[in-house]
């Protein structure tokens, strides 16, 4: 599974987002009605799901493809 496709199932377990309504350049708070506690609670999902520590200028994830472009780029290798 892509990092796109967990990062869609995450939104959706965690926000209700409906999986079609997700596209990469999609914001959080903009398109989803995310509220800043909303963003801090899905930043600390995405670090629990991939082993991964995003800090905490991590406001600058603003939309899916921020979020996908980190965690390729910070996670582990399996």
């Amino acid at each position: 599974m892509s990092v796109f496709d967990r990062i869609k199932q995450l939104l959706e377990h965690q926000a209700g987002v409906r999986p079609e309504d997700i596209k990469l350049e999609s914001k959080l708070i903009d398109d989803f009605g995310l509220d800043d506690l909303d963003v801090v609670e899905f930043v600390m999902i995405v670090e629990q799901n991939f082993g991964i520590t995003i800090p905490d200028d991590g406001a600058k994830l603003l939309t899916v493809e921020d979020f996908v472009n980190y965690v390729t780029k910070h996670q582990k290798a399996p």
